[in-house]
């Protein structure tokens, strides 16, 4: 299980974060993150990590691979909808806006361990 000052980190920045642990098909235990960006998108990821060491290099390495460029056009021709926006810069503002997020979350996981 994770550490109150991992999960207070998440919380500190509004991210909520399953009950339980989900479970990899090799055993391996997973987590679930979810909050909303700027521009209203629904985030929800799978962090792996049964231990917080772990857990904290999976983020780092989930924030550090982030691609917002690949996030944002994934989008594109969605645009206007479902919920998403129309304009692409707001698309491109908030995929910068997630990956700034995911770099200040795992700066301060990483100053906790």
């Amino acid at each position: 299980m994770l550490s109150e000052k991992v999960l207070q980190v998440l919380e500190n920045h509004d991210v909520r974060i399953s009950d339980e642990p989900c479970q990899h098909g090799d055993g391996s235990i997973c987590w679930e993150l979810e909050w909303y960006s700027p521009a209203g998108e629904d985030c929800i990821w799978v962090i792996d990590g049964d231990s917080d060491e772990s857990f904290v290099e999976d983020f780092k390495a989930y924030a550090e691979n982030f691609d917002a460029d690949e996030h944002a056009e994934q989008y594109i021709d969605s645009r206007g909808q479902n919920g998403i926006p129309d304009s692409i810069r707001v698309l491109i503002d908030d995929a910068d806006a997630i990956k700034s997020k995911l770099e200040e979350i795992a700066k301060e996981l990483d100053s906790i361990i």
